[in-house]
């Protein structure tokens, strides 16, 4: 309860406003994409016809390149999210400094530590779900 009451209500409304618009999203995109093809269902028709035109042509060799890059895309995006969790936590070892920084920044508005600890430590919440997602 101390930190519903350390963490001010704009605060909280923006989080609040996030988690809506996420789940609102997330909803709008699923009815959409049974109303209309989604991206995945269109992008896997095409590798469907791809697929069944690589069985007839000879040089196979380019073909197995863009299978290649294809499966190592979702590795990316993975890596990545790691990257930014790494710098986050790096982040939350030197909020003191941080917060200095945002200080100086003039349409930022001070915040305390424990304020920015908190922001951080959703940002990290986030991005964890995004990489096993």
């Amino acid at each position: 309860m101390k930190l519903l009451s350390i963490i001010p209500w704009a605060d909280w409304l923006a989080l609040v406003c996030f988690f809506a618009l996420w789940t609102g999203y997330a909803w709008f995109a699923r009815v959409w994409g049974r109303k209309k093809g989604s991206l995945i269902q269109t992008t896997n028709r095409y590798r469907g016809y791809w697929m069944t035109q690589a069985t007839s042509r000879d040089p196979r060799m380019l073909d197995g390149v863009i299978t290649q890059t294809l499966s190592t895309t979702p590795a990316f995006f993975s890596s990545t999210s790691i990257l930014v969790i790494g710098g986050l936590f790096a982040l939350l070892g030197t909020t003191d400094k941080a917060t200095e920084l945002m200080s100086e920044i003039p349409f930022a508005q001070t915040t305390t530590l424990i304020v920015f600890e908190f922001k951080i430590l959703v940002m990290v919440a986030i991005f964890v779900y995004a990489f096993f997602r």
